[in-house]
């Protein structure tokens, strides 16, 4: 029998459905026979949601704070300290080779605020804890593999976060991306911005005066690089297997077409870091935290993910 692989696991908000779907997720059959799981986070809530030792080993980041885990879901102090603690302590174990991939449960970027951190998620935190330049937001579904320019950029900020040095940046690990998951040469599409493509200027000019340099300057480096596309012809080109991967501008792009073509569980995986994370690609969910509703699905397929299991 092999060995298990080593997997570190945050557990989220403790006040959202991150608990409950670690719990669920790390119950899964392919994850008990896979994996060998250090859950960090709060454990109160872990056990509340049904966690038993034989699950793997728990590290309390609750167990300096002062008072019991709140009642009622929702942003607090309390869920922001835990969580981020939950984050850091399995960044440092991934960074040491401790164990081979963390995983993330949803956090509250509102707890965060709450709490001091001047992170506004995963991904600038780790970008900054590992000393990468540049890191990619990339989202996995069976065949579907797409591209972030942008993270959680307000759609008013979005004129001055996509810029010509940032879509080659992302294009470029994008295409490293593809080609380590068994794509030779990548078929790679991107996306306007605008509606119809900025619709030769009348619509905005970012198409012409960023994305279209930015391709061009891409297909000279030997990238199979096309566009920029129309979002919605683009996800229609991507449905019917046109591409390998396509590049959206911000996360809305992605994810609303990503979530209504996917036939399998979406993973986030946050690519160019030194080392693994994964994630599901879902919120805290406090609207429905503690009603033991919520689908682990996500969390199973980012922990096997993570374990090389793709």
């Amino acid at each position: 029998m092999l060995p298990k692989i080593k997997i570190a696991v945050t557990a989220g908000d403790p006040l959202g459905i991150g608990p409950e779907i670690t719990v669920k997720a790390l119950k899964d059959a392919r994850v008990l026979a896979l994996c060998d799981v250090v859950v960090i986070g709060d454990k109160q809530a872990l056990i509340k949601n049904g966690f038993t030792p034989e699950l793997g080993s728990v590290f309390d980041t609750a167990s300096k704070l002062t008072g019991p885990l709140p009642d009622v879901p929702g942003p607090t102090v309390y869920g922001g300290l835990t969580s981020f603690s939950a984050v850091t302590m399995a960044a440092r174990l991934t960074s040491k080779g401790e164990v081979k991939a963390m995983v993330t449960a949803p956090v509250s970027k509102e707890s965060w605020n709450m709490a001091g951190v001047k992170y506004t998620g995963h991904t600038e935190f780790l970008k900054e804890f590992s000393k990468s330049e540049h890191v990619l937001m990339m989202f996995t579904s069976g065949k579907l593999n797409v591209g972030l320019v942008t993270e959680h950029s307000a759609i008013k900020n979005l004129p001055a976060d996509i810029n010509y040095k940032k879509i080659i940046h992302s294009a470029q690990l994008f295409n490293k991306a593809l080609i380590e998951k068994g794509f030779k040469k990548p078929r790679i599409g991107v996306a306007a911005v605008n509606p119809h493509a900025g619709d030769g200027g009348k619509l905005g000019t970012e198409e012409l005066e960023i994305i279209k340099p930015a391709v061009g300057v891409l297909r000279k480096e030997g990238l199979n690089v096309q566009g920029p596309f129309p979002v919605d012809s683009l996800w229609t080109k991507m449905a019917k297997g046109l591409f390998d991967g396509i590049i959206c501008m911000y996360h809305d792009q992605a994810m609303i077409g990503l979530k209504l073509i996917a036939k399998e569980p979406v993973v986030h995986i946050t690519y160019g870091l030194p080392f693994m994370r994964t994630s599901p690609t879902h919120g805290t969910a406090f609207d429905i935290a503690g009603k033991g509703k919520a689908d682990a699905s996500s969390m199973v397929a980012a922990i096997l993910y993570a374990a090389g299991k793709r």
